[in-house]
């Protein structure tokens, strides 16, 4: 059973539409957003330290379980950003992602008295008014501008101004990781099954 944080950020994303179609946030997350954040994130940190992002595509193994493994990554995970597109709030797991950092926001409330922002949602697509109204209360970064999947993106002089509001993604993330609580055993986690009428938590058995 682990007894700390395994990882800083964790990226919730839209994988595959209802049909099953790969999603275009797929392709920019794994190719662009993931890279770019591997490669500044660690020069927004203390001397020494090592970030750690988690990106489902990168972490979890073959063979291993992978809904117990995003369980396990979300409670052992500082923060979460989430890449918001219009389809995003149409996925159990991306809603029971985001579900999970909030009842640990309330949880952190209730017991500590002190309110913990541990949720940076980035917008790929869509507009802040278009997002349910507990996400549209959240200082966001919109990043819509940048929503290319095409490979000749990277070569593109769009690529640096990327690049550029990244860094500042970065920048707002390792005060996240910085200011982080302590990490509890205790803290829920939403099972994705459970986030259609009255979600309910649990923590995951590791």
């Amino acid at each position: 059973m682990p007894e700390d944080y395994k990882y800083d950020v964790f990226i919730s994303y839209l994988r595959t539409y209802p049909n099953g179609r790969e999603a275009p946030t797929y392709t920019w997350v794994r190719e662009y957003l993931h890279r770019e954040l591997e490669l500044w994130l660690p020069d927004y940190a203390p001397l020494g330290y090592e970030t750690q992002v988690f990106l489902d595509d990168t972490n979890i193994g073959i063979g291993t379980h992978w809904s117990l493994a995003l369980q396990q990554a979300l409670h052992t995970s500082r923060c979460l950003l989430i890449v918001l597109s219009r389809q995003y709030f149409a996925s159990e797991w991306c809603k029971a992602e985001l579900k999970t950092m909030q009842e640990r926001q309330k949880f952190l409330n209730q017991r500590m008295q002190k309110n913990f922002d541990l949720i940076y949602p980035v917008i790929f697509t869509g507009e802040r008014d278009s997002f349910p109204p507990e996400v549209q209360t959240i200082q966001m970064k919109d990043l819509s501008k940048f929503a290319r999947t095409d490979s000749a993106f990277k070569d593109s002089s769009e690529y640096a101004h990327f690049q550029t509001a990244i860094k500042g993604v970065c920048k707002d993330l390792s005060k996240m990781i910085l200011e982080a609580p302590t990490w509890d055993k205790d803290w829920p986690v939403v099972i994705p099954e459970q986030t259609l009428h009255s979600p309910t938590v649990q923590r995951p058995k590791m």
